[in-house]
């Protein structure tokens, strides 16, 4: 096992790629997932995740096989691993990954991105170039990152995964499968639950948003987990269900499946949505969206596309202090 700098690699190399189950990591790996398949022609992707993104996993294209690592073992003897990948990429900085990106190297292949030491103890150091310096500067939301590092066109995460692995190409779109349901779509979709307290925004705001949309004649659906799911893995889940109880806000959560809530996105006007995977999805669907995130954040995770209109908070704000007119007024520019 070594580090990977680029080095020349077999023809037609086998690859890992370690990534979190979350939907928007998920989501956001897929143009690094397209750039492996057009500039190193590999034999093979594996991709080692979890159990909530696997809808995504086993339908998607760009994807050979996928196990999960997060949630349950792998499912067989990581012997059976060794020598099977030349290129190991981990994107995801937890003990558990890296431990696992460490050991699918072992053997004859490179790994890029955060491992652990043969002997399991510490880290594994990065290369000494300018990409080993990204992989270890920790303020990737920094307002200067693109211009510390002429590898980059942009500071969006998408483009940093690619750019840490010495893919040089233009970087593509998000790709995810999508399964366009027979259901009519409501003609607003909106995501209220995240991964973090400071990530949401009042449920009084919600409640006065609905109710000026219902009042121009506006239906609204609700995306999101099947309620138990939603409480277990995000946060916002009871303030979910008082904007429920409020308003005619439709209860879609959990009655489809990722491919579906895609292709749902095709069908409506546009997205109201806070930081999270659903964000990620309309992005992909190329539906007008507005999207809600914390001050600096956005320079992240926003995806390039033009469809996500961000709004923001002040400085060191949460998400609960951007006003209503505020939405308000991106809605009307989105409509």
């Amino acid at each position: 096992m070594s580090r990977y700098s680029n080095q020349p690699l077999p023809a037609n190399p086998s690859i890992a790629v370690i990534a979190n189950d979350a939907i928007g990591n998920f989501v956001v790996v897929t143009p690094l997932l397209q750039m492996l398949r057009t500039e190193l022609s590999p034999s093979l992707i594996d991709f080692y995740s979890g159990p909530r993104t696997r809808e995504f996993q086993v339908k998607s294209d760009l994807i050979d096989n996928c196990y999960e690592f997060l949630g349950r073992p792998v499912g067989a003897s990581l012997n059976d691993f060794r020598n099977r990948y030349d290129l190991v990429i981990n994107v995801e900085k937890t003990p558990t990954a890296m431990v696992l990106a460490t050991v699918l190297a072992d053997g004859k292949g490179y790994v890029c991105g955060p491992a652990a030491n043969l002997d399991g103890r510490g880290e594994m150091a990065f290369p000494e170039d300018l990409v080993g310096k990204l992989w270890e500067d920790t303020e990737w939301i920094s307002p200067d990152l693109a211009a510390h590092y002429p590898i980059l066109k942009s500071a969006f995460i998408g483009e940093i995964f690619c750019r840490l692995c010495y893919l040089e190409g233009h970087v593509p779109p998000y790709r995810v499968p999508a399964e366009v349901p027979s259901q009519s779509a409501p003609d607003v979709l909106i995501s209220t639950a995240a991964s973090l307290p400071n990530k949401l925004w009042t449920v009084p705001n919600w409640i006065s948003l609905l109710n000026w949309l219902d009042r121009e004649g506006l239906s609204v659906g609700l995306l999101g987990a099947k309620p138990s799911a939603q409480a277990e893995h995000w946060k916002g889940s009871s303030e979910e269900d008082q904007i429920l109880g409020q308003t005619k806000l439709i209860d879609l959560r959990g009655t489809l499946t990722l491919p579906q809530v895609a292709g749902l996105m095709t069908k409506c006007k546009f997205i109201v949505t806070v930081d999270n995977g659903i964000m990620h999805l309309a992005a992909a669907s190329g539906r007008p969206t507005v999207g809600l995130f914390r001050y600096g954040i956005h320079r992240l995770w926003l995806p390039p596309t033009g469809a996500v209109h961000a709004i923001t908070p002040g400085e060191e704000q949460p998400v609960a202090a951007i006003t209503l007119q505020m939405v308000e007024e991106a809605v009307r520019n989105v409509m």
